[in-house]
């Protein structure tokens, strides 16, 4: 994909780092991990905060038809950040927690998956009150439990 206007690119790129270097160290010194500042910055920056006091700003800085070039770099970020994390993990350490891991993962999925299928199932029984019946019901399940 070719980036359309690099500058702006580069430009959402470095406000995104500079509230995130700015989140992250007022976390620490509320002796919280970093990472939570850098992603409540992220979220303040976004249509939360920014988007709400100063719309012109973030239709400037950040244009629907101007995110491919973000989008790009952020995807690459994350596939770094995916083969970065698998090269970290200690096969040794993980075959001694199979147990916890495992029950772990399997209400990390069960759980969600149930109450997304109960909430469904109401918003279905709801829709049927209403006598407003169509498809996207189904769509609403699904993004209930997604």
């Amino acid at each position: 994909m070719m980036l359309h206007n690099p500058l702006l690119t580069l430009s959402q790129c470095g406000c995104l780092w500079l509230a995130a270097r700015i989140g992250g160290s007022v976390a620490t010194k509320f002796r919280q991990p970093r990472v939570l500042g850098e992603l409540l910055a992220g979220i303040l920056l976004g249509p939360s905060l920014v988007g709400y006091f100063f719309p012109s700003y973030l239709q400037t800085l950040f244009p629907p038809n101007g995110l491919d070039g973000l989008r790009t770099i952020s995807e690459i970020g994350l596939i770094l950040f995916m083969f970065y994390t698998g090269f970290e993990i200690n096969i040794q350490r993980l075959r001694g927690m199979r147990k916890s891991a495992f029950f772990s993962s399997l209400l990390g999925v069960a759980i969600p998956l149930t109450v997304g299928f109960a909430l469904g199932a109401d918003m279905g029984k709801i829709v049927e009150v209403s006598g407003i019946r169509n498809e996207g019901q189904m769509e609403a399940r699904q993004l209930v439990t997604a």
